[in-house]
């Protein structure tokens, strides 16, 4: 037998290098459903060669010794995530979360675009274009006009909180890493505004607040941040996490020999003026420059998602990071 993880519904076998994280991770799916494993595959930084190969897990008794409580592998979320989805199609109607559901199939969101396969999730159905336009979308459009005009201001605030308040920024903790030479001032997180920022940046935290926050245009899931490259400082070339949330970028303080690559495109930053992308496809950036690079970075959601499909989205990490011990 030549498979890397064997699981008879009683027995799990897993032979051959790192087929012992394959085995945990596929124990995970089994127990809690795919979208956990995905998610402990991404924090591992970890990619699975295969599922469980074999024969499929038997339906569980009492007389077993793994909990009959739980859910067999063809289910792919746990109760607490299926009650949250039920709920959301009695409201919104049964076909109002498809493109969610079907996201979570293995395999999920179907064909994708070869730079966006380090992805963990796509959904179907969205826009597959690494890069936007930032005035094209009546959702995102008062948010960039907004955060343009009062660029002046966020500047000034941002120079005052480096030079003054440099304990406020902190390194950069990405899921795949963290970075002493790329800086970043939380004003959103965890799900909800940042209050020590307030009197930091007070009137950047008032803007985010009035014009993402209180709209609910913010993906609650995710975060705003002034990001901070400092000279000859590099993000390596990596995708995020998922297509339903979409990163916007407000150029606030841009040195000469800055830049960002997407999808094998390469831009540059214009201060004053937004930049919108979708990181679930291949990107990187760069400060080559002789002085720190500041952007405020905001991840939205996908403009192409529904509210119903927000709900469920919110539901289904929020439960998966709960089982993960995220809080």
């Amino acid at each position: 037998m030549d498979q890397r993880v064997v699981d008879d519904g009683d027995l799990i076998t897993a032979g051959g290098i790192s087929s012992g994280i394959d085995g945990a991770l596929w124990l995970l799916e089994r127990e809690w459903g795919s979208a956990a494993a995905t998610y402990a595959e991404s924090i591992a930084e970890f990619e699975r060669r295969e599922r469980c190969s074999g024969r499929r897990p038997l339906p569980r008794d009492p007389g077993r010794r793994s909990n009959p409580g739980r859910r067999p592998p063809e289910n792919r979320v746990t109760p607490e995530i299926e009650n949250a989805f039920a709920a959301i199609r009695a409201e919104f109607g049964t076909e109002s979360i498809t493109r969610v559901e079907q996201m979570l199939e293995p395999g999920g969101g179907g064909e994708r675009h070869p730079l966006q396969k380090a992805a963990k999730w796509i959904m179907p159905g969205l826009s597959s274009t690494p890069w936007h336009d930032p005035y094209a979308y009546d959702e995102i459009a008062p948010i960039v006009h907004a955060l343009e005009a009062g660029h002046q201001a966020i500047k000034e605030e941002l120079n005052g909180a480096w030079a003054a308040r440099r304990e406020a920024f902190s390194d950069y903790e990405h899921y795949l890493t963290r970075q002493e030479n790329w800086q970043a001032l939380y004003l959103f997180q965890k799900g909800g505004l940042v209050e020590e920022s307030a009197a930091t940046v007070p009137t950047t935290y008032q803007l985010l607040k009035d014009v993402a926050v209180d709209t609910e245009k913010i993906c609650p899931l995710l975060e705003c941040h002034f990001s901070t490259l400092l000279p000859g400082a590099a993000i390596d070339l990596h995708c995020d996490l998922w297509n339903f949330s979409i990163n916007l970028h407000l150029a606030v303080d841009i040195p000469d020999l800055c830049s960002i690559t997407v999808a094998g495109e390469t831009r540059s930053w214009e201060e004053g003026k937004c930049l919108l992308f979708d990181y679930s496809f291949e990107h990187e950036a760069r400060n080559e420059g002789t002085r720190p690079r500041t952007c405020l970075l905001i991840d939205l959601w996908h403009p192409e998602t529904t509210v119903p499909e927000r709900r469920a989205l919110v539901a289904l990490i929020t439960e998966i990071r709960r089982l993960m011990g995220e809080g």
